[in-house]
């Protein structure tokens, strides 16, 4: 539980900075100067970043080591958090941003390395799971912050309590024994790099309407007449649930040696029937349609990790930094292009594309996994 618990806060340290920032756009917009439209902005450099440095990232994990890696990735991302804290200007805040997504870029895959070289394998995906819950309880935590903090002491001072946590959590990283830091794994096996491509184009879908979800929901929410501090709680809600359904397909997932990619490419499609909804301008509708589309369209991420895993036993910090770089170009240029239209154009039609993005995504799955099944090398318990 407690290796557990340091991967899970030290992949939400990474994760917060974006999050954080997109929860509480209201109120530093309105202090550093600049229109809500263009967060998409900073949250596209933010993962941007990532995607620049995700394979190297990576690749030092496995180097470092598991423990060593997680522990240099909460450092950085306290560090970041302090620094989002001082900014006075956007430029700044973009720069902070961008620094956030190359220590995301590492806390991903050695906390990856982490759970799989210390998890037992009749566990694993459940743990994976439960890691996985990390991202979407970055989002629930700047849900919070919106009435707990911003509105009450300031929104500054949400980013310097997080970063209170992040180094805390970095200093209580257990050690791993050099055995099981060394192992490999189940076996040498590694799946062929066509496959890895289409499986890092897949998760670049869903995490460009995943990214505009969790960027957009609270601007989107006060845009159409819902109180701050209620739409910091909707999006709050909906992160639960993301987390609930996380929690739940790796609990089965450990059960069940088919379907894993299958359920993934069902839930996004769900996700983006879901996101009709957000093109309502009746509260009561935005309401119903955001945790939904939280659960379905944010809910996939576990398990999707946890089939790249199982096939990549041999390094998969590095495997999963690889498709990471798809989840963050996929969120870069969602939040970006959502932006854009919603500036131009109308926040109707930047919420359709989020249903585009996720429906291609699923359609995307659906064919990976038929290709994944013809190659030999790859298990067709996927």
């Amino acid at each position: 539980m407690r290796r557990l618990g340091v991967a899970l806060i030290t992949t939400s340290a990474g994760a917060l900075p974006v999050f954080l920032a997109s929860a509480l756009v209201l109120q530093i917009s309105a202090e550093l100067g600049f229109a809500i439209e263009r967060l998409g902005i900073a949250v596209g450099v933010y993962f941007l970043a990532g995607g620049a440095t995700s394979v190297l990232m990576g690749r030092l994990s496995e180097h470092l080591g598991p423990a060593n890696a997680l522990r240099l990735g909460g450092v950085a991302s306290s560090l970041c958090l302090l620094s989002v804290a001082a900014a006075r200007d956007f430029t700044t805040l973009n720069a902070c941003l961008g620094f956030g997504g190359v220590c995301n870029a590492l806390c991903q895959p050695a906390a990856n390395l982490y759970v799989t070289r210390t998890i037992p394998a009749s566990r694993r995906a459940l743990a994976l799971a439960l890691k996985q819950s990390a991202i979407p309880a970055a989002t629930l935590v700047g849900g919070l912050a919106v009435p707990l903090v911003a509105l009450t002491i300031g929104w500054r001072w949400s980013f310097v309590i997080c970063a209170a946590v992040a180094a805390a959590t970095a200093a209580l990283v257990p050690s791993v024994a050099a055995d099981a830091a060394s192992s490999a794994g189940d076996s040498d096996e590694r799946a062929p790099l066509g496959a890895m491509l289409l499986l890092a184009i897949t998760i670049g879908l869903g995490a460009a309407g995943a990214g505009c979800l969790a960027s957009f929901s609270i601007a989107g929410a006060a845009r159409i007449g819902m109180a701050d501090a209620s739409a910091g709680w909707l999006v709050a809600f909906g992160s639960g649930l993301a987390i609930a359904t996380r929690i739940s397909l790796g609990y089965h997932a450990d059960y069940r040696r088919s379907g894993h990619l299958f359920a993934v490419g069902t839930l996004l499609l769900l996700g983006a029937l879901g996101s009709l909804g957000l093109l309502s301008q009746s509260v009561s509708v935005f309401a119903l349609a955001v945790p939904f589309v939280f659960a379905a369209g944010w809910g996939w991420p576990g398990l999707f990790n946890f089939a790249v895993i199982k096939n990549n036993p041999a390094a998969p910090g590095a495997a999963t930094g690889f498709t990471q770089t798809g989840t963050y170009l996929g969120a870069a240029l969602g939040p970006m292009l959502f932006g854009l239209t919603a500036d131009r154009y109308s926040w109707s039609l930047a919420w359709g594309l989020v249903s585009v993005f996720f429906l291609a995504a699923s359609l995307c799955t659906m064919i990976a996994r038929a290709r994944l099944r013809s190659w030999k090398a790859i298990d067709v318990s996927l």
